[in-house]
């Protein structure tokens, strides 16, 4: 009888695993610390193949389960046994196990007494894990040892094979990229996406429970993204394996130190004879140990679940999972997850290097197909006299397709013209292969689309800048003001995005130090433990009051750091590809980034012709669109103006957005030639202006400020009031900033975007014609247009300025301003 792989592997590495973790979960004890540690390394060991034996391993892991469960179970029936001999009644066991310090350890071990009169689940704690596992672990023997899973004429064919399995890996891949290589491809794409899954479910798992156990997670998350922000390719994939295995290991023994603790015996040497009332020590909250189970001798057959919050319960189900999830992932991403020619973007692996050609060239120069690999490996492994001479031809090849024409042998021949590589060309070239199946030409609508993700790309250094906004805006604090004001002044430079890649690691460096600090304060300590008094409050040491505060607020700073290790990368990235020698430039231009084999570079030469057509419409429907955008984004930017000019509070700081909507109108009506001439000076004051105002309404918030404002300046409460800044903390609205400040944000932002983005292509666009009476002409049109308007235009300012500067006295006391004088 012969079972099918699929059912051996479905047995010892899912069936068995389930049922002892099941078993170890409905008795904490230390005979069930055994039954985890059979289930840890179950997930370890190697998938079984049709075509070879079982392994070794895992034929050792089905006869160690069997022998430790079954020394369980005989264990547990003769103790019992025992129990019924000598101790005829719970009563006399109940008073025996508060004063016997061997029952105590008995207990400990996971050995104690049945008990026929309790719930039928809590009775049957004492003996069904020995049950079920001896069970599972028996059927698991005979499908995977027993029973065959190759038939005789398999069996003959394996002993008689000189192949080894290693080679059989290597053959699936090569007739998996034959059969489907979209869904190659796919499957590649989704690997490299689990890779920076895992370590954000790191960093998760760091911030349910902020301790020293899950600081290491917390290490860990910070390291593997700084790693990957300052792009070392060449050191990548070996260095990021070791890190996972290593947290596999730390997960597997993490997740045994907090099952450990459930056992009454260690909860009593940590916590104390005098304190098994109180919730867990100094030391334990440090450490990151909870107690969620309690077993007391008036209940032996019972766990009873202590009141925690939800992090804590949380915290041991997470790391159980990401245990198995990492493992598997490991072993999907261990030899690579990249199907194109990048040998120094991200590492290179085996698996990499046998998918780069299905021609190459041997060391004699002569051409081996890939359809023989062992031929192509003998002939790589010989030396040839001449292979210095074939290495300097193959190179010259490279760089001048044209050099081995026989009708100009001799002569010399000159290089391929060289475009500069940047990081928006890669980008390009790895994005067009995702709509883009092999040998498929570009269409109009792919190209469209490869060249607006391209655009969100190269820009997408501006998730950074709004990150460090959100992060000041959300943790009002001196920390915040230093990444509002960075922001600020990073958009104002005219080149925001090259000075941005300056400052990019002193940014991450002021993050990350601002992490471990909320980390720090994240654990449950109280503010007497950590020392903590106001002063530390201003500057940003926010201390949690619960689990669920310190998850959530470390959590979203774990989020908002990632555009910064982004734009960190993005920067690296940058000095990198302007770094490349011409011959790589040459390399990467032709191959990089491409699913194809390099064979077929002469069949994507005579497509260009095609393609280049299909780009000169996609160029002409995106200059379309970028003008009527640039055209009109105007008048997004003069709305929210307006919006941001008539809240429903008035005060001076609004009415002088008012006032700038009113310029912006009356500019536009009188003269637009001189309107297009300071058009950049006038956003650019826009934002000088937004800025301003939104962090004096920041600076404004701190603790004690609007008093020594006063001071300093002489001007009463209702006067601050007035201008606008107000103390949302005094009157009770102490999360109310964000909201206030939410139209001078989007203000901001728009304009920005119309003077980086827009103002260059809309100058253009409203370049007035040269003849000058058209000119003439145009200017008289406008000169009327505004003469009839005008009478329109100030009535409006005049009663907007009225209705503004009438303070209703409703909504003063709304604002509470009498209690803000009296503070």
């Amino acid at each position: 009888m012969t079972i099918p792989t699929i059912v051996k592997n479905t047995s010892y590495r899912i069936l068995v695993p389930t049922v002892l973790i099941f078993a170890a979960l409905i008795r904490p004890c230390i005979i069930s610390i055994g039954y985890l540690v059979l289930a840890f390394v179950s997930a370890l060991l190697p998938s079984i193949v049709p075509d070879a034996p079982v392994w070794g391993s895992v034929r050792l892991f089905s006869f160690t389960s069997l022998g430790y469960t079954l020394a369980t179970t005989v264990a547990q029936i003769a103790y019992q046994i025992y129990e019924a001999v000598t101790r005829t009644s719970d009563s006399t066991y109940t008073q025996m196990c508060n004063r016997s310090t061997s029952l105590e350890l008995w207990r400990a071990f996971g050995f104690f007494r049945f008990n026929q009169l309790g719930d039928s689940f809590d009775a049957s704690r004492t003996i069904v894990p020995e049950i079920i596992s001896v069970f599972i672990s028996t059927l698991n023997l005979i499908l995977v040892v027993v029973l065959s899973h190759q038939t005789p004429i398999q069996l003959n064919e394996t002993q008689a094979s000189v192949q080894t399995i290693r080679d059989q890996s290597r053959l699936n891949r090569s007739r998996a990229s034959v059969d489907s290589k979209v869904a190659a491809y796919a499957w590649n794409a989704f690997k490299r996406f689990t890779n920076f899954g895992i370590i954000l479910y790191a960093g998760f798992i760091a911030c349910l429970q902020p301790s020293l156990l899950n600081f290491v997670y917390f290490v860990a998350f910070l390291v593997i993204c700084t790693w990957w922000a300052i792009y070392r390719p060449a050191l990548k994939h070996t260095l990021y394996n070791g890190m996972k295995a290593f947290l596999i290991f730390y997960s597997a023994l993490h997740f045994i130190l907090i099952y450990t603790f459930q056992i009454h015996l260690f909860q009593k040497k940590i916590l104390g004879d005098s304190d098994l009332t109180y919730l867990d020590t100094l030391t334990a909250r440090i450490v990151g140990l909870t107690r969620l189970v309690v077993n007391e001798c008036s209940n032996w057959y019972t766990f009873e679940w202590t009141d925690q919050p939800w992090p804590a319960v949380a915290n041991p189900i997470a790391i159980l999972a990401f245990y198995f999830i990492l493992v598997v992932q490991y072993a999907a991403t261990k030899d690579g997850s990249r199907c194109y020619l990048d040998e120094d973007d991200g590492g290179s692996s085996v698996h990499d290097e046998e998918t780069r050609s299905t021609v190459v060239d041997d060391l004699n120069g002569n051409a081996i197909e890939d359809d023989a690999p062992e031929m192509r490996n003998d002939a790589l492994r010989t030396p040839s006299p001449n292979a210095g001479k074939q290495r300097q031809r193959r190179s010259i090849r490279l760089l001048s397709p044209s050099s081995n024409n026989s009708d100009n042998e001799g002569e010399p021949q000159p290089g391929v013209p060289l475009r500069k590589i940047t990081s928006q060309v890669v980008d390009r070239q790895k994005i067009s292969q995702i709509f883009r199946t092999p040998g498929q030409q570009e269409t109009l609508a792919h190209s469209s689309m490869i060249a607006t993700i391209t655009f969100v790309l190269y820009h997408s250094y501006a998730l950074a800048l709004v990150a460090m906004m959100v992060w000041a805006l959300l943790y009002h604090s001196i920390f915040g003001l230093i990444l509002l004001i960075t922001t600020c002044l990073l958009w104002v430079f005219t080149n925001t995005r090259q000075v941005s890649f300056i400052f990019a690691p002193i940014i991450l460096a002021y993050v990350e130090v601002l992490l471990v600090i909320q980390y720090m304060c994240s654990m449950n300590l109280t503010p007497q433990e950590l020392g903590f008094n106001g002063v530390m409050k201003m500057f940003g040491f926010v201390l949690a009051t619960s689990m669920t505060q310190a998850f959530i607020t470390l959590f979203i700073k774990l989020l908002l750091s990632l555009p910064v290790f982004l734009l960190l990368r993005l920067s690296r990235r940058e000095k990198f590809y302007e770094s490349l020698s011409e011959h790589e430039r040459n390399r990467r231009t032709q191959s990089y980034g491409t699913f194809t084999s390099s064979g077929r570079h002469r069949d994507r030469l005579l497509e260009e012709g095609n393609v280049q057509k299909k780009e000169s419409w996609a160029k002409l429907l995106a200059a379309y669109f970028s003008k009527k955008l640039a055209t009109y984004f105007i008048f997004i930017v003069t709305l929210v103006l307006l919006l941001t000019g008539t809240q429903e509070y008035p005060n001076l700081y609004i009415i002088g957005f008012f006032t700038i909507w009113c310029l912006e109108i009356i500019n536009l009506k009188i003269s637009f030639v001189f309107f297009r001439s300071v058009a950049y000076l006038f956003w650019l004051g826009l934002i000088l202006y937004t800025s301003i105002v939104i962090i004096s309404l920041y600076v404004y918030q701190f603790p004690g400020f609007a008093q020594k404002f006063q001071s300093w300046t002489g001007l009463s409460a209702a006067w601050c009031t007035d201008i606008g800044l107000v103390n949302y903390n005094s009157i009770g609205q102490s999360g109310s900033l964000f909201v206030k400040l939410l139209l001078p944000i989007l203000l901001f932002a728009v304009t920005m975007l119309q003077l980086k983005f827009f103002h260059d292509l809309w100058s253009q666009f409203t370049q007035p014609a040269r003849n000058g009476q058209a000119q003439t002409d145009q200017a008289e049109r406008q000169q009327q247009a505004g003469t009839s308007r005008r009478d329109m235009t100030f009535p409006i300012i005049i009663i907007h300025t009225r209705i503004c500067m009438k303070f209703d006295e409703s909504e003063r006391d709304k604002l509470d301003l009498t209690d803000f004088e009296e503070n």
